[in-house]
């Protein structure tokens, strides 16, 4: 039989909700910077397309695959250093998100390049496996309405097949507000404060 007292017993459990705020809001880091090194990828690859450049694109995505894994590495970094010892959520979710990255990485460049598909189907494809990230981390952490976000990747997946050029790349400017800044936010907010800036 454990010898704890009962209010020794509520510290410990405040404790772990204090870490678990904590954790949830470095995953709203997570969202906020990912999405906004995306709305600056958009917005240059847009610009250069419109100034038919479309040689920069390829070298541009590449670009902004590198910045924001190391973005999202050393935000994630960065909250275990803090934390120490990482929540089962939290673990599961840097997994996740492992797994999200790796496939989007191979949608997006890998098998468009062997020739497997055109790369027009590349950002569908992307947008599609995005929204399993961002639905799988909203359900791992409990946080329905972060879950509800992945809709608009699934919708711009599908919107950007009937479009080229600036309206695909608003499609993907909505989808990353409302499919990665906008869950930053609400991670914030669930876990207590306003926790989201970095």
């Amino acid at each position: 039989m454990n010898d704890l007292s009962v209010s020794e017993q509520l510290s410990v459990i405040r404790a772990m909700v204090a870490r678990s705020r904590r954790e949830t809001a470095e995953s709203g880091r997570f969202f906020v910077w990912l999405g906004v090194v995306a709305l600056v990828g958009v917005a240059v690859i847009a610009s250069l397309e419109q100034a038919g450049r479309t040689g920069l694109v390829l070298p541009s995505l590449v670009t902004m695959a590198v910045v924001s894994g190391i973005v999202g590495y050393l935000t994630l970094a960065r909250a275990r250093k803090r934390s120490g010892a990482r929540s089962y959520a939290a673990a599961v979710s840097a997994f996740v998100w492992f797994g999200v990255g790796t496939v989007a990485l191979l949608v997006a460049f890998v098998l468009p390049l062997v020739g497997a598909y055109g790369w027009s189907l590349a950002p569908v494809l992307t947008c599609l496996v995005l929204g399993i990230g961002v639905f799988s981390t909203g359900a791992i952490f409990e946080v329905p309405t972060v879950a509800w976000c992945a809709l608009a990747w699934w919708i711009a997946g599908v919107g950007i097949v009937f479009v080229e050029g600036s309206p695909r790349a608003a499609i993907m400017a909505c989808a990353i507000g409302v499919g990665w800044i906008l869950p930053g936010i609400l991670f914030g907010r669930s876990s207590g404060g306003n926790d989201t800036d970095a």
